[in-house]
């Protein structure tokens, strides 16, 4: 899960149609990366039946007041399942992920 989560996170952030840090209002360093990715990989461990539990914030708080378009979170998850299809998870696995988000 950490190298699909992170493979995920690299090619969002720097895909402009994703505009992952809001027109420059959020800036991650590695630090962020960091804690972004651990956070991410405790979502799906979570919500996919996994032993990890989520220590974030809900997502509606996270993401509260970014604006995030329709045509954005297409991208993003676009990206999702590409990096999906590039670890060869199996599609079962890749609609009950794609689903939850």
């Amino acid at each position: 899960v950490k190298l699909v989560v992170h493979d995920f996170v690299r090619a969002a952030a720097t895909d402009p149609k994703v505009n992952f840090f809001r027109d420059g209002k959020y800036k991650l360093d590695d630090k962020g990366v960091e804690r972004l990715e651990k956070l991410l990989v405790e979502m799906v461990n979570e919500y996919t039946g996994g032993p990890l539990k989520y220590t974030g914030k809900s997502m509606k708080e996270s993401h509260k007041g970014m604006a995030i378009t329709d045509a954005e979170f297409d991208a993003l998850a676009g990206h999702l399942i590409a990096t999906l299809k590039k670890f060869k998870v199996p599609q079962a696995e890749q609609d009950e992920l794609v689903k939850i988000v």
